[in-house]
């Protein structure tokens, strides 16, 4: 499989389904009006915006389920943030996705704990209740790195969109897990980079200057460290995949992509929840949990 013919058909399928919000088209047409003028300019001003995530509303019935919590502060690179905790029994940490929070688990979360398991999970910097404007892929990975230090013994891993790169990297890199679960989870960094360019309608010189203050700040080796289909290929945990066909944000075809890349990952697939509501779907929840019962 050559992951650059695939990318540039995913890429091709995706700007067709694409549902761009207002705001995020008038800025993706001043980046491109400055990029006739200056690419390295606006280059320089996608990268600044690439790092300060919108995170979306926490709704009311998700603030009372995290309200139950045993909550602890972490103090991560000058920022607060909470890591949550459920339950008793075998641990499953939920990672939630750029923008995300960790109340988009609340229905998932409340049926693990009342099926026996312990469930932990944290709002990323910038993300839900943690402090900070900026984040990146690299903080995602160091915290999931921390709580599983602190635990002293694997745990599952439920992660959901660019969560799930992070959480195969810290996998990659030793860190072990019981189980992973990855619910609409992008190929790559890279990927998400091409979508983007192609999304916004932008130059490749403008995507160029973007990538080289990448490579500046995490080095040329951030594209390899953060592609699922350069990882590990014969990860040696249970892997389930969890993709929707009406997915507006990763396309469908990309589970295709993942499930040869990973033979033995088993697939979960639903139909119109689209990118963050198959994590409330009962029926998505009721097949992680017999996956989790047979993983356990």
């Amino acid at each position: 499989m050559n992951p650059s013919i695939e990318w540039s058909d995913l890429i091709t399928q995706q700007q067709s389904h694409v549902q761009q919000h207002p705001v995020f088209n008038a800025i993706s047409k001043v980046l491109s009006l400055m990029g006739n003028v200056s690419p390295a300019l606006s280059g320089k001003w996608l990268n600044s915006l690439w790092f300060k995530p919108q995170s979306m509303p926490l709704k009311k019935e998700d603030k009372s389920w995290l309200d139950t919590a045993n909550t602890e502060w972490m103090s991560f690179n000058d920022k607060d943030i909470p890591v949550y905790r459920w339950g008793e029994g075998p641990s499953i940490l939920c990672v939630h996705g750029w923008g995300g929070h960790s109340g988009q688990f609340t229905p998932m979360i409340k049926t693990l704990v009342n099926k026996g398991f312990q469930v932990i999970a944290f709002d990323a910097p910038a993300h839900g209740a943690a402090a900070g404007k900026r984040t990146d892929l690299t903080e995602f990975a160091a915290i999931i790195e921390c709580i599983i230090k602190k635990e002293k013994s694997p745990l599952h891993i439920i992660a959901h969109s660019m969560g799930g790169v992070a959480s195969v990297d810290v996998i990659n890199r030793g860190f072990p897990a019981l189980s992973l679960t990855l619910m609409g989870t992008p190929l790559s960094l890279e990927y998400i980079v091409k979508v983007t360019q192609a999304q916004m309608a932008l130059g490749r010189n403008v995507m160029n200057a973007h990538k080289q203050l990448m490579e500046t700040k995490f080095g040329r080796g951030v594209w390899q460290r953060f592609d699922l289909l350069k990882s590990n290929k014969d990860l040696a945990i249970p892997l389930m995949l969890v993709y929707d066909k009406d997915d507006t944000q990763i396309l469908f075809e990309v589970s295709g992509s993942l499930q040869r890349h990973w033979g033995h990952a088993k697939l979960i697939v639903t139909e119109g929840l689209g990118h963050n509501r198959l994590l409330r779907d009962k029926n998505t929840i009721s097949g992680v949990l017999d996956f989790l019962h047979h993983s356990t």
